[in-house]
């Protein structure tokens, strides 16, 4: 029988760390953790922030689609060969994500355009939202939290210490073992379900 696993994210324009745990005999396990590309290499990572401002309206819509439909291929991609590569040993139960403050991103690159703060936030708004859809495609709860909740989410499964215990996995795990893993990876023990 599989085994329960979550999938935390550490998000970047154009890529992610997704890092996998589950349940040990008595405490989580880092199962995988793996860098993933969400775009297509010959497309800007960033195109609100440094493409689309000079390029007429259509021209602009039309780069901002297509760099989504390459971030949701690619995020479709990531997720169903984690799911594929980790089964039969274990199952993925859910999908942990930062949250995003602006809801969701517009459709028209001219509401995007004429608001600074959108702007600025919209590429990573662009890949989390990839992700989040190729996850629901794939039957993947997700579950979206506060940036710098990650160490207080997995206290509450934990008991406790879990910042001081996900950093010092490190030494065994060998790199990379950064603070945005440990974030990833205490995220998603707060999805695991209960042994």
């Amino acid at each position: 029988m599989a085994r329960d696993a979550a999938v935390g994210v550490a998000n970047h324009n154009g890529w992610a760390h997704l890092v996998t745990v589950a349940w040990g005999e008595d405490e989580p396990v880092i199962v995988d953790r793996r860098r993933v590309l969400l775009v297509a290499a010959d497309l800007p990572k960033q195109p609100h922030e440094h493409h689309v401002m000079d390029l007429p309206r259509d021209e602009a819509q039309a780069l901002v689609d297509l760099v989504k439909r390459s971030a949701g291929d690619y995020a479709h991609a990531a997720l169903a060969t984690l799911r594929d590569e980790l089964a039969p040993v274990f199952a993925l139960q859910g999908l942990a994500m930062r949250l995003n403050h602006f809801g969701a991103l517009p459709a028209d690159i001219g509401e995007v355009l004429e608001y600074p703060p959108f702007r600025y936030a919209a590429d990573a708004m662009l890949y989390l939202e990839a992700l989040d859809a190729a996850a629901t495609a794939l039957g993947l709860p997700v579950r979206r939290h506060q940036k710098g909740t990650e160490f207080e989410l997995a206290d509450a499964v934990l008991g406790g210490e879990a910042e001081p215990w996900l950093k010092g996995l490190g030494k065994a795990l060998g790199p990379p073992w950064t603070m945005e893993h440990q974030r990833a990876a205490a995220a998603a023990i707060a999805l695991l379900p209960t042994p």
